[in-house]
């Protein structure tokens, strides 16, 4: 923002130096007279025409107005011997061809574009503004100073201008910058964008999309054919989970995009112990315990504090998803549950009895048995077999007990390893019992701040089931308040796109598909179609590590670098 400032200022002084060099050395051969009268009109022709070039350069009108003081206050600076009267001769035509010129540019430009914008309207409504009454004191302060050292109330009034612009545009650091006048006043009202400084910073922003101006600096290895293109930008950025409405994250990106890297990174940061569900093997993480759950049981009928019918519910209704199982055989199911419940003592209309030991898919097949053998009429014969072969599947040595300690898990840094399981619907209903078993211990105590992260690489896996969709739904939505953040990993945006209004951030890394990068550039780019685009074009060039988010409060789209320290 600065630099194209700093350029303007350079070529107005370079200008006028020239300008000066010429009249002062008798280059131009005129009277004294005829050259009062000369220079006062032809500074008045390049101060208008000065207007010009800076509006062309900046895109703002009201950019080019600012600039106008900090012209005749240049010239007055280099010519040194500038009477008032001059500077009053000077003024008034050079206000009103000043005004007049720029209008009728503007116009044509407007006319040109089919739209009336202004760059410095567009960036106030994308950066806003922060009153400071700390800046504004400060500021002041400098000001009166400066007055008082100086005597010189039109440098005084500059200050003060530049005072007030930066009490609304600048941060603290901008202060001292008052002491240069009207030479920084156009800087002083520009809108800047303001980073969060606060929390973990996982990464550098290198680029901020904005439709900016020439003198913009923008990438060189990502361009657009939009009118917005990536600002470039050198700010750390952080992500402060204090202050979110939810600890929730979601991570889309190719294969080897770095989503694996950046949600491990997360994790790192946040100095909260994780688990990670792994469904492919692919983390190895050197302050985490790996655990096989090929090699663990765990029984999905464990009650995890909710009552047998809540429980017998629960657990009809995932194997209903899993097996789209007919409504007569989810029902009959759910009741074989609260069956076998009760005959091992668990009844579910007395709490004392459910902290007894629970029965299993093998004990459900059992009873099923039983109930057949028993069975009178052949629709009841007909409908325990429909059920039978999926417990005859189910009745395996991982369902039989439970040696799954999830506290262990939850106080640990765990990456959970569902790669040797053999079978998809095994795998599902271990990773569906485990996040049931999570939420249990959620409940039972809130927390304010993040506690722990949950990591599901390969979301789509759990998301495609109607009952863990409901379940990760749930979890994303209540684990705020008990101090529990979810992160998902999808490479596509099926099914998570459901979770993006419980989720604090969305991480976009490279995408390739059309469907998927159209679907996420208009996420990003709104109703906006040259905002769209330009996330578009963008989405399919990102290299390894490299990400798309919104910041916190959603008015800037960032491209940022990871720190993966590669």
């Amino acid at each position: 923002m600065l630099r194209k400032h700093v350029i303007i200022i350079v070529f107005l002084v370079l200008e006028f130096l020239i300008f000066t060099y010429l009249v002062n050395t008798g280059y131009l051969n005129i009277s004294n007279i005829n050259l009062y009268i000369f220079t006062l009109y032809l500074i008045s022709v390049i101060i208008a025409i000065n207007g010009i070039i800076i509006f062309i350069l900046t895109g703002s009108l009201i950019i080019s107005f600012s600039y106008f003081p900090v012209q005749l206050f240049i010239y007055q600076l280099i010519a040194g011997n500038i009477t008032i009267s001059f500077l009053t001769d000077v003024l008034l035509p050079s206000l009103i061809g000043y005004f007049y010129l720029l209008f009728f540019i503007s116009i044509i430009t407007w006319i040109i574009r089919r739209n009336i914008s202004d760059s410095w309207l567009d960036q106030i409504r994308t950066y806003g503004h922060k009153f400071s009454i700390k800046r504004l004191a400060i500021s002041l302060v400098i000001s009166l100073v400066e007055l008082i050292l100086l005597k010189n109330y039109y440098l005084f009034f500059g200050s003060l201008l530049s005072s007030i612009g930066f009490s609304f545009f600048g941060e603290i650091t901008d202060v001292p910058l008052v002491l240069l006048s009207w030479i920084i006043f156009p800087y002083s009202i520009s809108p800047k964008i303001r980073t969060e400084n606060k929390g973990i910073c996982i990464g550098k922003i290198v680029g901020v999309l904005s439709k900016g101006s020439i003198l913009d600096s923008s990438l060189g290895n990502i361009t657009t054919t939009s009118k917005y293109k990536w600002i470039k930008l050198n700010q750390d950025f952080c992500v402060n989970f204090s202050n979110s409405k939810n600890f929730n994250s979601i991570i889309i990106g190719t294969s080897g995009s770095g989503k694996s890297s950046l949600a491990t990174l997360i994790s790192k940061k946040l100095n909260v112990s994780f688990t990670i569900f792994d469904l492919h093997g692919e983390y190895s993480i050197p302050n985490a315990v790996k655990i096989d759950m090929s090699k663990v049981t765990i029984n999905p009928l464990s009650l995890f504090g909710r009552s047998p019918k809540e429980r017998a519910l629960e657990v009809s209704y995932m194997l209903k998803s899993l097996f789209n199982l007919g409504n007569i055989q989810t029902i009959e199911l759910s009741n074989l549950i609260l069956e076998a419940y009760m005959e091992k003592g668990i009844d579910p209309d007395d709490m004392d009895t459910w902290k007894n030991p629970t029965p299993n898919f093998r004990d459900l097949l059992l009873l099923l048995e039983r109930k057949k053998k028993a069975a009178i009429t052949s629709q009841d014969i007909s409908k325990y077999q429909s059920i039978e072969p999926y417990l005859i599947f189910l009745s395996s040595t991982i369902f039989t007990q439970n040696n799954v300690n999830i506290i262990d898990i939850l106080e640990k840094n765990c990456v959970l390893d569902f790669s040797t399981i053999p079978t998809n619907e095994v795998k599902h209903i271990v990773m569906e019992t485990i996040l049931k078993g999570i939420q249990s211990y959620m409940y039972l105590e809130k927390f304010p701040d993040i506690r722990k992260m949950i990591i599901i690489d390969e979301a789509p896996f759990l998301l495609s089931k109607d009952s863990s969709r409901e379940l990760i739904n749930r979890l994303f939505s209540e684990g705020r308040k008990f101090g529990f953040g979810f992160v998902v990993i999808s490479q596509t945006v099926d099914y998570v796109k459901d979770l993006f209004g419980n989720a604090y951030l969305t991480f976009v890394l490279n995408v390739l598909e059309p469907r998927e990068s159209e679907y996420l550039s208009r996420y990003f780019g709104g109703q906006d179609n040259d905002m769209y685009l330009a996330v578009y074009e963008t989405l399919q060039k990102l290299p390894r590590g490299f990400f798309i988010v919104r910041d916190l409060l959603g008015r800037f789209i960032y491209l940022v670098q990871a720190d993966f320290g590669e």
